[in-house]
């Protein structure tokens, strides 16, 4: 990993490539090795001003100067991006932290990894962020994972046609993420729960044969009485862990578990140039969903428009 956030925590190996492959896979893919950076800068699929790297909206500034931080985006290496990235992570944590505690009374220190990074992922990700989902975000905040699960459900409407659709794949990858089995026992930092989290979803995304169809369906629990039962198990171990965590945390942030390189390889694919979609929240909100611009076609995702509100990272 790169440079922690100035605010926040450090996020986990597998959960940093999962962000970064649905935000901007072409670059993550080009920033192995000693290749030429692709996709550093391109254009928004909500209009407006570029993006840059892993989902940085650029304010108005930024966009008619070429300049972010004094430095020119046209001559940004490896370390820029990974900078830039650091600096919006520790405005969403911010920007997460308030809502938390304004909207559900709750700190998020208290909250598990699992649970915050859960709730990143919405914030980082989807426009208006946890407020467009509020169901979601009291079951997340409480423990209730098996409620989270049902309510966590992106969907998209298409432009040209409007219908309505389930963003399956990526909600999939949701599912592989925050729900493999590891992770649902209260391991979610652990080897296991990170290597399985990063296999499935390399499964998920290419999206062919029985293999990626089968770890679809395991990624995604069913709300049985089985899922009730490992969700208090797992609020119990990720208590511990946290406990365990405490005295440090006094000094500093939690470090983010070494178990797995940050930089694990992305599959070979490029998920851009699709159109702009609507989205429609659980609570009935619209916003939009999209992936960053390209030439090719692939799985729809969503795009992280609250980095329209991050704006300049000074």
């Amino acid at each position: 990993m790169a440079n922690k956030p100035q605010h926040g925590w450090p996020l986990t190996p597998s959960f940093e490539r999962y962000l970064k492959l649905n935000e901007n896979d072409v670059l993550l893919e080009s920033m192995k090795g000693n290749r030429r950076l692709q996709k550093v800068r391109g254009p928004s699929p909500e209009k407006g001003t570029d993006t840059v790297g892993f989902g940085h909206k650029m304010t108005q500034e930024e966009h008619d100067s070429g300049f972010i931080n004094g430095v020119r985006v046209s001559s940004y290496t490896r370390e820029d991006i990974n900078r830039l990235f650091q600096r919006d992570q520790s405005r969403i944590w911010e920007r997460l932290s308030k809502k938390v505690q304004s909207e559900h009374k709750t700190s998020l220190k208290s909250l598990s990894i699992r649970q915050r990074e859960m709730l990143f992922d919405f914030e980082y990700n989807v426009s208006n962020g946890v407020t467009a989902f509020p169901k979601f975000t009291t079951a997340v905040v409480k423990g209730d994972y098996a409620t989270a699960l049902m309510e966590s459900k992106r969907h998209y409407t298409d432009a040209d046609t409007g219908e309505k659709a389930e963003l399956t794949k990526r909600n999939q990858q949701f599912a592989a993420q925050f729900y493999n089995e590891a992770a649902r026992k209260g391991d979610y930092t652990s080897e296991e729960a990170q290597a399985s989290s990063i296999d499935t979803i390399d499964l998920i995304r290419k999206g062919e044969g029985e293999e990626a169809l089968t770890a679809a369906a395991r990624a995604m629990p069913s709300n049985t009485a089985e899922e009730a039962s490992l969700q208090r198990n797992a609020v119990a171990q990720e208590a511990k862990v946290e406990a365990a965590a405490a005295p440090q945390q006094q000094e500093q942030a939690p470090q983010a578990p070494q178990a797995l390189a940050s930089n694990m390889p992305a599959p070979d694919i490029d998920l851009g140039g699709m159109l702009s979609k609507e989205y429609t929240a659980p609570s009935g909100e619209k916003g939009m969903l999209s992936p960053l611009g390209g030439g090719a076609t692939g799985q729809l995702s969503s795009t992280n428009e609250q980095h329209t509100s991050v704006g300049s990272t000074a």
